[in-house]
Order: C-alpha cells, then sequence, then structure tokens
C-alpha cells in the first residue's frame, strides 16, 4: 500500500471543509482576525473593540502572537476576492469565513507531516496511514481543526513539523533539515511565547543525532531561522507594548495553579482528561516502552517535550481553558502520543487497521456523546451548561455556579430506577442547582 502525499493532504482537507463551522465564533479568533485585517488593509497592527489590551501610545492592540494573524493573510485576500461578488451587508460575513478556514489547512498539513513522520520512523504507509486517522478523527484536535479560530493547530503544525525534520535528518544529516526544523521552531516562538520551552529539548536532540564534524555547521544552520523570527516576535512585543519583554499575557504571574491541580485536572478530571478526550494517548502510554527499545532517541525527545508541556499547561492560571471538550493547551500532545502507538500498532495489529481506528473513533466519539446526553437528561432545560467546565471530579458548572452535587444526584436517580425525561418530570425529580 502506497499513499500518495498530495492525496492524503487532499483527503484530511476534504474531511475538515466538511465539518468545518466557517464562522469566528470566540473573541480571541475575532482579535486575531482583525490584526489579520489591520495588516492588508492599513498596513498596522492596532486594532478596535471592547476589552482589548491597551499597548504603546494608548493604542488598542491584540495580546496574542503574530503567527496566526500572518498566515491567515493568503485566506483573507482570498476572502475579499469573493466579497466583491458578495452583498455589501455580507462582506464582513465572507471574510471572517475565509480566515477561519485557515485552521483546516493547517490541519491537514498537521495530518501530512504526522504520516511523514511515521515513514521516517521506518513503519509501513498503513500504519503510518492508521495513527494519523486516529489523531485526527478520534482526538479533540478535530475540534480546533474545524470549530475555532486559535493558535493550537499552528503550533501543533510547528512542533510535529520539528518533529519530522529533526528525525529526518537523524536519518540521513542534511543542513537544510536543519534549517527547516529551525524554521518551524521559529514560526511556533511568533505564534505563542510558551513555544520557547520546547527549544532546549529540541536542540539537545540536535547535538545528540549530529556528527562532531558538522555539529556547529548544523546548529548554526537551526539556530539562524530561530534568531530570525525570535527577533520578529521582539520586535512585535516593541510596536505593541513599547518593551520587547512585554507578551500581553502577563509574565509568570499567569502561572499559578499547583502543579498537582492542573496535572490531575489535565490528565484524569471528568471534563478535560487528555486519556478520555484523546483515547489514543492511553495506547502511547502502553506503546512506550517497546517503542523505546526500538527508537531510544526519539522515546527521550517525545517524552521530552510532552513532559515539558504538561508541566507548564498544569502551572498555567486558566489550564482547564474555556468551553472546549477537553484542554487545548494539550492539544500538541496526542500527536506526540501517537508517535509511540505507531510501534504498538506495527506490531500488534497489522491486518485490522481499519477495525482499529473504528473502535478509537467510536470509543472517543461515544465517550463525548455519552457526556452530552448525561447532562442534558439531567440538567433542568432552562440552564445552560458550560461542558469545558467539568473540570474537577463530578463538580459541573451551570450559568458560572459550581454545582458539586451532581454525583450525588446522579446516583439517587440510578438507586431509584428514575428516568428522566421532559423538562417538567425533571423538575418533579427535585433537583435544585
Amino acid at each position: 500500500m502506497r499513499v500518495s502525499a498530495l492525496w492524503l493532504t487532499v483527503f484530511f482537507l476534504t474531511a475538515f471543509l466538511s465539518v468545518s463551522s466557517g464562522i469566528i465564533a470566540s473573541t480571541d479568533g475575532l482579535y486575531v482576525f482583525k490584526v489579520t485585517q489591520a495588516l492588508v488593509e492599513r498596513g498596522e497592527i492596532t486594532i478596535s473593540g471592547e476589552n482589548i489590551p491597551t499597548g504603546h501610545e494608548e493604542q488598542s492592540v491584540s495580546r496574542f502572537g503574530l503567527g496566526l494573524s500572518l498566515a491567515a493573510i493568503p485566506s483573507y485576500l482570498l476572502g475579499r476576492l469573493v466579497s466583491v461578488f458578495a452583498p455589501e451587508s455580507f462582506q464582513s460575513l465572507v471574510l471572517k469565513g475565509s480566515v477561519s478556514l485557515t485552521n483546516v489547512v493547517v490541519s491537514a498539513l498537521v495530518c501530512l507531516l504526522l504520516f511523514l513522520t511515521g515513514r521516517q520512523l521506518g513503519y509501513s504507509d498503513r500504519v503510518s496511514l492508521l495513527l494519523t486517522v486516529c489523531f485526527a478523527f478520534t482526538t479533540f484536535f478535530i475540534v480546533y481543526a474545524t470549530k475555532s479560530f486559535l493558535t493550537q493547530p499552528l503550533e501543533t503544525l510547528c512542533l510535529v513539523g520539528t518533529l519530522y525534520c529533526l528525525i529526518k535528518y537523524s536519518r540521513a544529516p542534511d543542513t537544510m533539515a536543519a534549517l527547516y526544523a529551525g524554521g518551524f521552531c521559529g514560526i511556533g516562538i511568533l505564534t505563542k511565547w510558551v513555544f520557547l520551552i520546547n527549544l532546549p529539548i529540541v536542540i539537545a536532540y540536535l547535538l545528540a543525532a549530529s556528527g562532531r564534524n558538522r555539529r556547529a555547521r548544523d546548529l548554526s544552520s537551526f539556530a539562524l531561522p530561530v534568531m530570525l523570527f525570535l527577533a520578529l516576535a521582539l520586535g512585535y512585543n516593541y510596536m505593541r507594548f513599547g518593551s520587547i519583554v512585554r507578551t500581553g499575557y502577563g509574565g509568570v504571574a499567569v502561572f499559578s495553579t499547583p502543579l498537582l491541580v492542573g496535572l490531575y485536572g489535565l490528565l484524569f478530571s471528568a471534563g478535560k482528561s487528555l486519556f478520555l478526550y484523546a483515547p489514543i494517548a492511553v495506547l502511547g502510554c502502553v506503546a512506550m516502552r517497546p517503542f523505546g527499545k526500538s527508537h531510544r532517541r526519539e522515546m527521550l525527545l517525545l517524552l521530552g517535550l510532552f513532559s515539558a508541556n504538561l508541566m507548564i499547561s498544569s502551572t498555567y492560571h486558566t489550564w482547564a481553558g474555556r468551553r472546549e471538550l477537553g484542554t487545548p493547551l494539550l492539544d500538541g500532545g496526542a500527536p506526540l502520543s501517537g508517535s509511540t502507538v505507531r510501534n504498538y500498532a506495527g506490531r500488534c495489529v497489522p491486518s485490522d487497521q481499519a477495525g482499529s481506528s473504528r473502535a478509537l473513533a467510536g470509543g472517543s466519539v461515544g465517550t463525548v456523546r455519552w457526556r452530552l446526553n448525561l447532562l442534558r437528561d439531567l440538567l433542568p432545560g432552562d440552564r445552560r451548561v458550560s461542558v469545558s467546565e467539568c473540570s474537577l471530579g463530578p463538580a459541573v458548572y451551570v450559568q458560572g455556579s459550581l454545582c458539586p452535587q451532581l454525583l450525588t444526584s446522579l446516583e439517587a436517580h440510578e438507586n431509584s430506577g428514575t428516568k428522566l425525561g421532559s423538562i417538567s418530570e425533571r423538575r418533579k425529580t427535585g433537583i435544585h442547582y
């Protein structure tokens, strides 16, 4: 089975487009869009709106990195071309819809690079395709690929692109591979400053994979694009806030969550568990040992990257995200887990990749569907439930107020055998929040 990279990209692009919302629904995404619009229309970075940070010279600026706004420029130009044929009242909607599809293209490229990484690790096209499909459709990555205009897909692209180039470099040392790896890292930093935590781990792998006679040259090739994008990011900081060290995120003070609280929430809680909303990560843990035996250096690289991102995400003050299923902060964790699963899949399921893919997809979709049905049936119909805020244990938020009684109520109804039906019937059961 030989899979064409072009047709693979077309497949994922078509799949993501078919379920894409085509809108910018979040305030954060709207700010990123406004920066893109300001760059194209006025050659500026200042924007307008409510609750926007005030930067240098009292100008309103976005607190987000420049990477996604730059990546969205081609989509904005396409939308501007199409909007000429739309009524004037719909032109803004067409522009936003076009820009929102940027993440669809980015996500298709993520899947392509993840597939190519499997090839570089020595696995067959069938195994690489299986794990790529599982990553794309059985984790919360598809939510950010199709329902949001946030930075997570671009960050994931930069991380997977760096991995691909580094692993390719380790197999056949090449200055261009090191240069491209540095380019992906640099774009990641330009997209979000927290990407810097990956840099020491990536450099350590590069040094370990390179020979003594080419170590300095290849490290320089890697560092060149990193320094260029870093300079651009620092310049963007200065243009916004009059200081190269102000990022718009509040500095180290935003990392205020106790580590154990964040770790529990991201890994085991009902509303944000990586294992619950990306079940392929469970196989990643199972496959870690056999993968390490055949790919020790890559195992240390993946483990280091995952651990660093997990620790920094766990201490972030809004580690749970907002209205997402799963957490956006660990969006890049699923492909890291998937890379280790390839070894397990190659040994254990060589003849039934399609069945395994369906099982994983069914497990993920079924889990989400069960949780949504549970919350809809258990709570009164006039209450709005933010599933993303089901963070710690059985507690949920209803209209912003914490309701730890959910588990107790559920157990009571299970013991009584009562079936919750209409809104009036639910209200008669005596559940009050």
